[in-house]
């Protein structure tokens, strides 16, 4: 299971002592979460999140919301499915920033160990605006 870190204060520092509790993923997605929001409610839902090497989150969308993927550390290989072709993008340089659009279908996936991104997106978090 995917056990996530759950921030509750009002101001969050990110510190390397911080990003190391997301470190050494032992779970069956290869992935850990930091969520920076409160609860699902939130009209911001803002995560770190550390990827194994490998890590792969298979293609979907968000029907209505944009989604911020900004590098960390490590490296990222994001594929992005348009009607024609499918579009590669690899996030490698240290906060390098990717927006995806509402209605726009990607994967993403890990290509080194503890590569951690910062994910950024529209709240409040409704599953049933996941799309596969």
């Amino acid at each position: 299971m995917n056990k996530n870190i759950n921030n509750k204060k009002s101001i969050f520092y990110i510190s390397k002592k911080n990003l190391k509790k997301i470190n050494n993923v032992k779970n069956a997605t290869g992935r850990k979460r930091f969520n920076l929001h409160k609860n699902y409610k939130s009209i911001i839902q803002e995560m770190i999140i550390n990827f194994n090497k490998g890590s792969y989150v298979k293609p979907h969308f968000f029907l209505k919301k944009h989604t911020i993927f900004r590098l960390m550390e490590g490296s990222f290989k994001i594929n992005i499915y348009n009607k024609k072709k499918t579009d590669t993008i690899y996030l490698k340089k240290k906060n390098q920033i990717i927006i995806i659009k509402p209605k726009t279908k990607y994967d993403i996936k890990s290509l080194k160990k503890n590569s951690i991104i910062h994910e950024l997106m529209e709240g409040p978090f409704n599953k049933k605006v996941f799309k596969i």
